[in-house]
């Protein structure tokens, strides 16, 4: 969320809510190791918001 909200400049409903529909909250509560282990939180942050955007246009 640090990274999220000072760096990229999301709110945190806003960043929250992406990371729940991007599919990402399923995939690391399920324990996916590339997800758990295999990310730091900022390569998983700029994934998942470029991901996001991406198909939103």
């Amino acid at each position: 969320m640090d990274f999220s909200m000072n760096t990229l400049e999301y709110d945190g409903d806003t960043f929250f809510s992406m990371f729940i529909i991007s599919g990402l909250a399923l995939q690391f509560g399920n324990g996916n190791p590339s997800y758990v282990a295999g990310r730091t939180g900022c390569e998983m942050a700029q994934g998942f918001t470029r991901q996001f955007l991406w198909e939103q246009f």
